[in-house]
Protein backbone atom coordinates (compact mmCIF):
# COMPACT_ATOMS: atom_id res chain seq x y z
CA UNK A 1 0.00 0.00 0.00
CA UNK A 2 1.14 3.93 -1.05
CA UNK A 3 2.37 6.35 1.53
CA UNK A 4 -0.57 8.61 1.29
CA UNK A 5 -2.53 5.72 1.70
CA UNK A 6 -1.32 4.12 4.54
CA UNK A 7 -1.56 7.95 6.07
CA UNK A 8 -5.13 8.05 5.15
CA UNK A 9 -5.85 4.64 6.95
CA UNK A 10 -4.36 5.24 9.88
CA UNK A 11 -5.82 9.32 10.37
CA UNK A 12 -9.19 7.40 9.65
CA UNK A 13 -8.95 4.61 12.71
CA UNK A 14 -9.65 7.87 15.19
CA UNK A 15 -12.34 10.09 13.47
CA UNK A 16 -15.30 10.10 15.70
CA UNK A 17 -19.12 11.17 14.60
CA UNK A 18 -21.57 13.41 15.80
CA UNK A 19 -24.73 10.98 16.36
CA UNK A 20 -27.37 13.58 15.43
CA UNK A 21 -27.00 12.48 11.98
CA UNK A 22 -27.06 8.57 12.57
CA UNK A 23 -30.80 7.61 11.72
CA UNK A 24 -30.07 9.91 8.45
CA UNK A 25 -27.20 7.90 7.34
CA UNK A 26 -29.23 4.43 8.08
CA UNK A 27 -28.89 1.94 5.58
CA UNK A 28 -29.83 -1.68 5.30
CA UNK A 29 -28.52 -4.56 6.86
CA UNK A 30 -26.74 -7.17 4.53
CA UNK A 31 -28.29 -10.00 5.77
CA UNK A 32 -27.59 -12.00 2.57
CA UNK A 33 -23.61 -11.15 2.34
CA UNK A 34 -23.24 -12.16 5.81
CA UNK A 35 -25.17 -15.38 4.70
CA UNK A 36 -22.32 -15.75 1.85
CA UNK A 37 -19.65 -15.34 4.03
CA UNK A 38 -20.80 -17.47 6.78
CA UNK A 39 -21.41 -20.72 4.18
CA UNK A 40 -18.18 -20.07 1.91
CA UNK A 41 -15.97 -22.56 3.99
CA UNK A 42 -18.89 -25.13 3.62
CA UNK A 43 -19.18 -24.72 -0.35
CA UNK A 44 -15.84 -24.62 -0.95
CA UNK A 45 -12.62 -26.27 0.20
CA UNK A 46 -9.54 -24.22 0.52
CA UNK A 47 -7.92 -24.90 -2.95
CA UNK A 48 -10.31 -23.89 -4.78
CA UNK A 49 -10.66 -20.81 -2.94
CA UNK A 50 -7.14 -19.92 -3.67
CA UNK A 51 -7.15 -20.56 -7.20
CA UNK A 52 -10.45 -18.01 -7.34
CA UNK A 53 -9.13 -15.25 -5.13
CA UNK A 54 -5.75 -15.76 -6.41
CA UNK A 55 -5.46 -16.59 -10.27
CA UNK A 56 -6.04 -12.94 -12.15
CA UNK A 57 -6.98 -13.07 -15.30
CA UNK A 58 -6.51 -16.15 -17.72
CA UNK A 59 -7.09 -18.84 -17.26
CA UNK A 60 -10.22 -18.68 -16.98
CA UNK A 61 -11.72 -20.17 -13.27
CA UNK A 62 -13.14 -23.14 -13.49
CA UNK A 63 -14.16 -26.02 -10.02
CA UNK A 64 -14.05 -29.46 -11.26
CA UNK A 65 -17.13 -31.46 -9.82
CA UNK A 66 -18.55 -34.84 -10.37
CA UNK A 67 -21.75 -35.86 -11.52
CA UNK A 68 -23.33 -38.76 -10.20
CA UNK A 69 -21.93 -42.19 -11.11
CA UNK A 70 -21.16 -46.15 -11.35
CA UNK A 71 -23.88 -48.46 -12.84
CA UNK A 72 -27.29 -48.68 -12.89
CA UNK A 73 -28.52 -51.30 -10.14
CA UNK A 74 -30.80 -54.54 -11.45
CA UNK A 75 -32.39 -57.56 -9.83
CA UNK A 76 -30.51 -60.94 -10.20
CA UNK A 77 -27.48 -62.71 -10.44
CA UNK A 78 -24.17 -61.49 -11.89
CA UNK A 79 -22.73 -62.82 -14.96
CA UNK A 80 -19.53 -63.00 -16.87
CA UNK A 81 -20.68 -59.72 -18.93
CA UNK A 82 -19.25 -56.83 -17.11
CA UNK A 83 -21.16 -53.38 -17.39
CA UNK A 84 -19.64 -50.65 -18.47
CA UNK A 85 -20.14 -47.18 -16.50
CA UNK A 86 -17.59 -44.29 -16.37
CA UNK A 87 -17.15 -41.62 -14.32
CA UNK A 88 -18.84 -38.34 -15.26
CA UNK A 89 -16.75 -35.20 -14.67
CA UNK A 90 -17.68 -31.59 -15.07
CA UNK A 91 -16.61 -28.08 -14.48
CA UNK A 92 -18.21 -24.86 -12.86
CA UNK A 93 -17.38 -21.38 -14.46
CA UNK A 94 -16.90 -18.75 -11.65
CA UNK A 95 -18.16 -15.66 -13.05
CA UNK A 96 -16.99 -11.74 -11.27
CA UNK A 97 -19.22 -9.28 -10.10
CA UNK A 98 -17.48 -6.02 -10.05
CA UNK A 99 -18.57 -2.50 -8.42
CA UNK A 100 -16.92 0.12 -7.89
CA UNK A 101 -17.47 4.08 -6.63
CA UNK A 102 -15.74 7.11 -5.97
CA UNK A 103 -14.82 10.07 -3.88
CA UNK A 104 -13.01 13.68 -3.70
CA UNK A 105 -10.75 15.24 -1.09
CA UNK A 106 -10.56 19.21 -0.95
CA UNK A 107 -8.54 20.14 1.80
CA UNK A 108 -8.58 24.07 1.05
CA UNK A 109 -12.95 23.53 1.02
CA UNK A 110 -12.44 21.33 4.84
CA UNK A 111 -10.42 24.69 5.70
CA UNK A 112 -13.49 26.77 5.65
CA UNK A 113 -15.57 24.70 8.25
CA UNK A 114 -13.17 26.55 10.96
CA UNK A 115 -11.85 23.12 12.82
CA UNK A 116 -15.42 21.65 12.90
CA UNK A 117 -14.39 19.18 10.06
CA UNK A 118 -11.07 17.79 9.81
CA UNK A 119 -9.43 15.87 6.19
CA UNK A 120 -9.55 12.87 8.18
CA UNK A 121 -13.30 12.88 9.26
CA UNK A 122 -14.06 13.86 5.97
CA UNK A 123 -12.12 11.18 4.07
CA UNK A 124 -13.20 9.06 7.04
CA UNK A 125 -16.70 9.65 5.85
CA UNK A 126 -16.71 9.50 2.58
CA UNK A 127 -14.88 5.95 2.82
CA UNK A 128 -17.50 4.72 4.87
CA UNK A 129 -20.36 5.71 2.65
CA UNK A 130 -18.53 4.66 -0.91
CA UNK A 131 -18.01 1.57 0.99
CA UNK A 132 -22.06 1.06 1.72
CA UNK A 133 -22.71 2.10 -1.94
CA UNK A 134 -20.48 -0.76 -3.13
CA UNK A 135 -21.70 -3.27 -0.64
CA UNK A 136 -25.16 -2.50 -1.38
CA UNK A 137 -24.46 -3.13 -5.18
CA UNK A 138 -22.94 -6.50 -4.46
CA UNK A 139 -26.02 -7.70 -1.56
CA UNK A 140 -28.47 -6.95 -4.73
CA UNK A 141 -26.72 -9.11 -7.08
CA UNK A 142 -26.57 -11.74 -4.40
CA UNK A 143 -29.98 -12.25 -4.47
CA UNK A 144 -30.09 -12.01 -8.50
CA UNK A 145 -27.44 -14.52 -7.87
CA UNK A 146 -29.48 -17.02 -5.18
CA UNK A 147 -32.79 -16.33 -7.08
CA UNK A 148 -31.73 -17.98 -10.05
CA UNK A 149 -30.20 -21.06 -8.71
CA UNK A 150 -33.71 -21.40 -6.86
CA UNK A 151 -35.32 -25.51 -7.08
CA UNK A 152 -38.01 -25.61 -9.86
CA UNK A 153 -39.10 -29.27 -8.61
CA UNK A 154 -39.76 -31.03 -5.57
CA UNK A 155 -39.92 -34.94 -4.86
CA UNK A 156 -42.20 -34.01 -1.70
CA UNK A 157 -45.79 -34.97 -1.67
CA UNK A 158 -46.24 -31.74 -0.63
CA UNK A 159 -45.22 -29.96 -3.21
CA UNK A 160 -47.22 -28.92 -6.58
CA UNK A 161 -50.33 -28.19 -7.92
CA UNK A 162 -53.99 -29.03 -6.22
CA UNK A 163 -51.26 -29.99 -3.11
CA UNK A 164 -50.43 -28.19 0.15
CA UNK A 165 -47.66 -26.04 -1.23
CA UNK A 166 -48.09 -25.26 -4.98
CA UNK A 167 -45.25 -23.90 -6.90
CA UNK A 168 -45.96 -20.98 -8.72
CA UNK A 169 -42.76 -18.89 -10.24
CA UNK A 170 -40.26 -21.52 -8.36
CA UNK A 171 -42.06 -20.47 -5.29
CA UNK A 172 -43.54 -22.57 -2.65
CA UNK A 173 -46.66 -21.15 -2.20
CA UNK A 174 -48.26 -21.00 1.72
CA UNK A 175 -51.32 -19.87 2.12
CA UNK A 176 -52.28 -17.55 5.54
CA UNK A 177 -53.60 -21.07 7.44
CA UNK A 178 -50.48 -23.11 6.81
CA UNK A 179 -47.59 -20.78 8.13
CA UNK A 180 -47.88 -21.13 11.27
CA UNK A 181 -46.79 -24.73 10.70
CA UNK A 182 -45.19 -24.32 7.44
CA UNK A 183 -41.56 -24.53 8.74
CA UNK A 184 -41.73 -27.85 10.19
CA UNK A 185 -43.29 -29.09 6.92
CA UNK A 186 -40.48 -27.39 5.24
CA UNK A 187 -38.12 -30.13 6.86
CA UNK A 188 -40.07 -33.06 5.62
CA UNK A 189 -40.09 -31.11 1.82
CA UNK A 190 -35.82 -31.78 2.55
CA UNK A 191 -35.50 -35.13 3.77
CA UNK A 192 -38.34 -35.91 0.18
CA UNK A 193 -35.23 -34.12 -1.80
CA UNK A 194 -32.54 -36.77 0.11
CA UNK A 195 -31.05 -33.54 1.99
CA UNK A 196 -31.35 -33.69 5.90
CA UNK A 197 -33.34 -31.32 8.05
CA UNK A 198 -31.01 -30.21 9.95
CA UNK A 199 -29.80 -26.31 10.46
CA UNK A 200 -31.41 -25.17 7.33
CA UNK A 201 -30.93 -22.10 6.87
CA UNK A 202 -33.83 -19.04 5.75
CA UNK A 203 -33.31 -15.63 4.60
CA UNK A 204 -36.13 -13.77 4.44
CA UNK A 205 -37.48 -9.87 3.41
CA UNK A 206 -38.40 -7.74 6.37
CA UNK A 207 -41.58 -9.07 6.44
CA UNK A 208 -40.68 -12.59 7.31
CA UNK A 209 -38.86 -11.54 10.87
CA UNK A 210 -42.99 -10.74 12.06
CA UNK A 211 -44.11 -14.32 10.96
CA UNK A 212 -40.99 -16.11 13.01
CA UNK A 213 -41.28 -14.08 15.56
CA UNK A 214 -45.38 -14.52 16.72
CA UNK A 215 -45.21 -17.84 16.10
CA UNK A 216 -41.17 -18.98 17.64
CA UNK A 217 -42.85 -17.08 20.79
CA UNK A 218 -45.87 -19.80 20.38
CA UNK A 219 -44.69 -21.72 23.36
CA UNK A 220 -46.33 -25.07 25.43
CA UNK A 221 -48.01 -22.37 27.49
CA UNK A 222 -49.88 -21.67 24.51
CA UNK A 223 -53.30 -23.64 22.99
CA UNK A 224 -51.41 -23.98 20.17
CA UNK A 225 -47.74 -24.50 20.28
CA UNK A 226 -45.98 -23.94 17.10
CA UNK A 227 -42.07 -23.03 18.72
CA UNK A 228 -41.02 -26.52 17.66
CA UNK A 229 -41.81 -25.82 13.76
CA UNK A 230 -38.80 -23.22 13.96
CA UNK A 231 -36.15 -25.44 16.09
CA UNK A 232 -32.73 -25.64 14.64
CA UNK A 233 -33.54 -23.54 11.58
CA UNK A 234 -31.30 -20.22 11.42
CA UNK A 235 -32.97 -17.25 10.16
CA UNK A 236 -31.67 -14.20 8.88
CA UNK A 237 -33.30 -10.85 6.68
CA UNK A 238 -32.32 -8.78 3.70
CA UNK A 239 -34.56 -5.77 2.71
CA UNK A 240 -32.94 -6.95 -0.89
CA UNK A 241 -35.05 -10.10 -0.92
CA UNK A 242 -37.73 -9.13 -3.32
CA UNK A 243 -41.51 -10.22 -2.23
CA UNK A 244 -42.79 -11.70 -5.43
CA UNK A 245 -45.71 -9.26 -6.33
CA UNK A 246 -47.04 -11.51 -8.94
CA UNK A 247 -48.03 -13.88 -6.57
CA UNK A 248 -49.64 -10.98 -4.35
CA UNK A 249 -47.27 -12.34 -1.66
CA UNK A 250 -46.85 -10.47 1.59
CA UNK A 251 -43.18 -12.11 2.41
CA UNK A 252 -40.82 -13.99 0.44
CA UNK A 253 -38.03 -15.87 1.37
CA UNK A 254 -34.89 -18.47 0.74
CA UNK A 255 -34.74 -21.60 2.56
CA UNK A 256 -31.25 -23.60 1.60
CA UNK A 257 -28.66 -26.52 3.40
CA UNK A 258 -25.73 -25.21 4.94
CA UNK A 259 -22.78 -24.58 2.17
CA UNK A 260 -25.44 -23.63 -0.58
CA UNK A 261 -23.83 -19.86 -1.00
CA UNK A 262 -20.18 -18.02 -0.83
CA UNK A 263 -18.69 -15.41 -1.78
CA UNK A 264 -14.82 -14.78 -2.91
CA UNK A 265 -13.26 -11.49 -3.64
CA UNK A 266 -10.10 -10.78 -5.82
CA UNK A 267 -7.41 -7.78 -5.97
CA UNK A 268 -5.25 -7.15 -8.98
CA UNK A 269 -2.00 -7.78 -8.58
CA UNK A 270 -1.32 -4.02 -8.53
CA UNK A 271 -3.08 -3.43 -5.56
CA UNK A 272 -1.66 -6.92 -4.08
CA UNK A 273 2.11 -5.30 -4.73
CA UNK A 274 1.07 -1.65 -3.69
CA UNK A 275 2.53 0.16 -6.99
CA UNK A 276 2.41 3.65 -7.64
CA UNK A 277 2.46 5.09 -11.09
CA UNK A 278 5.71 7.59 -10.91
CA UNK A 279 4.17 9.12 -14.58
CA UNK A 280 0.52 9.83 -13.10
CA UNK A 281 0.62 9.55 -9.36
CA UNK A 282 -1.68 7.02 -8.96
CA UNK A 283 -1.35 5.04 -5.91
CA UNK A 284 -2.45 1.45 -5.50
CA UNK A 285 -3.50 -0.76 -2.61
CA UNK A 286 -6.05 -2.94 -0.60
CA UNK A 287 -8.27 -2.70 2.54
CA UNK A 288 -10.31 -5.30 4.35
CA UNK A 289 -14.35 -4.39 4.14
CA UNK A 290 -15.89 -4.88 6.98
CA UNK A 291 -19.10 -4.83 5.47
CA UNK A 292 -18.74 -7.33 3.51
CA UNK A 293 -15.96 -9.32 4.50
CA UNK A 294 -13.84 -8.93 1.72
CA UNK A 295 -10.54 -7.29 0.41
CA UNK A 296 -11.33 -4.21 -1.70
CA UNK A 297 -8.97 -2.80 -4.09
CA UNK A 298 -8.10 1.13 -3.75
CA UNK A 299 -6.75 3.82 -5.76
CA UNK A 300 -5.16 7.47 -5.27
CA UNK A 301 -4.05 10.30 -7.42
CA UNK A 302 -4.03 14.04 -6.74
CA UNK A 303 -3.44 17.25 -8.83
CA UNK A 304 -3.71 21.22 -9.12
CA UNK A 305 -7.06 22.49 -9.70
CA UNK A 306 -8.98 25.46 -9.93
CA UNK A 307 -11.13 25.44 -7.49
CA UNK A 308 -13.05 28.91 -7.02
CA UNK A 309 -16.11 27.40 -8.07
CA UNK A 310 -16.12 25.30 -5.44
CA UNK A 311 -15.00 27.20 -3.06
CA UNK A 312 -16.07 30.54 -3.80
CA UNK A 313 -12.76 31.94 -3.05
CA UNK A 314 -11.07 33.88 -5.61
CA UNK A 315 -7.32 32.74 -4.47
CA UNK A 316 -8.41 29.06 -4.86
CA UNK A 317 -6.69 29.21 -8.46
CA UNK A 318 -4.34 26.48 -7.65
CA UNK A 319 -5.63 23.96 -4.81
CA UNK A 320 -4.95 20.83 -4.47
CA UNK A 321 -7.48 17.83 -4.61
CA UNK A 322 -7.86 14.07 -4.06
CA UNK A 323 -9.30 11.75 -5.76
CA UNK A 324 -10.08 8.12 -4.17
CA UNK A 325 -11.85 4.83 -5.96
CA UNK A 326 -12.73 1.83 -4.42
CA UNK A 327 -13.81 -1.50 -6.01
CA UNK A 328 -14.51 -5.46 -5.87
CA UNK A 329 -14.28 -8.04 -7.74
CA UNK A 330 -16.90 -10.82 -6.15
CA UNK A 331 -17.43 -14.52 -7.32
CA UNK A 332 -20.89 -15.75 -6.08
CA UNK A 333 -20.94 -18.85 -5.74
CA UNK A 334 -23.86 -21.41 -5.42
CA UNK A 335 -23.63 -25.55 -4.87
CA UNK A 336 -23.60 -27.66 -8.52
CA UNK A 337 -26.43 -29.65 -8.87
CA UNK A 338 -27.40 -31.24 -11.75
CA UNK A 339 -31.09 -31.69 -10.66
CA UNK A 340 -33.75 -29.81 -10.57
CA UNK A 341 -34.51 -30.09 -6.79
CA UNK A 342 -31.48 -28.44 -5.33
CA UNK A 343 -31.22 -27.22 -1.75
CA UNK A 344 -31.94 -23.57 -2.98
CA UNK A 345 -36.01 -23.12 -2.21
CA UNK A 346 -38.14 -20.02 -2.45
CA UNK A 347 -41.05 -19.17 -0.31
CA UNK A 348 -43.75 -16.91 -0.83
CA UNK A 349 -46.25 -16.01 2.34
CA UNK A 350 -49.50 -15.36 0.87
Amino acid sequence: MGTLLDFRMLEARGVLRNSIDTQNLRRSELGLTDLANRNTSRLMGSINQNMITNNWGAPAKRIPVRNKGGGTATTGTMTCTFPVADSDNDFVNVTFFSAHAGFRIIPRLIEQTNGMVSVAEEWAFLFEQTERDIADLVEAQIYTVLNAAKATTSNSTFVGAGLKYPLVGDALQVAAADQSQFYNFLKSIYKADDFGSTGLQVIGDAQMSAFVEQYINQGAQNSVNSEYSFRGIDFSYSNDIVTTSATSAISTAFAMAPGSLGMLAQVSPDAKAGRTSKSKGIEWGTVRSNLMGVDMELMMSDDCNDLTSITANALDTNGYAEYWQMGVNVAIVTPYDASTNSSIKKIDFL
